[in-house]
């Protein structure tokens, strides 16, 4: 009985920094994207477009869903690849 709620408390607190290092994942690909759009705007001269917005408003979610997906992807690999290489063997 001990040995399963461990089990289910290691796979919980997995869940949870999967998801921790998501979120600041995003928030560091929205602020690097929106930085990476000002320094366009500033050398081209000329806003960056995107769907009717301009600059940090078309780049910030780009940014915030590519560095999500990133984290996500990344983190879940690392924290949860070890199980998924021992079920499938």
């Amino acid at each position: 009985m001990k040995s399963l709620m461990i089990k289910i408390v290691k796979t919980v607190s997995r869940i949870l920094f999967v998801i921790i290092i998501g979120v600041v994942c995003a928030v560091i690909g929205f602020i690097v994207t929106a930085n990476l759009a000002a320094v366009y705007e500033l050398i081209s001269g000329q806003p960056f477009v995107l769907n009717g917005r301009e600059s940090v408003e078309a780049a910030g979610p780009i940014g915030l869903i590519l560095g999500g997906l990133t984290g996500l992807v990344g983190s879940g690999v690392v924290f949860f690849g070890g199980q998924t290489r021992k079920s499938i063997h």
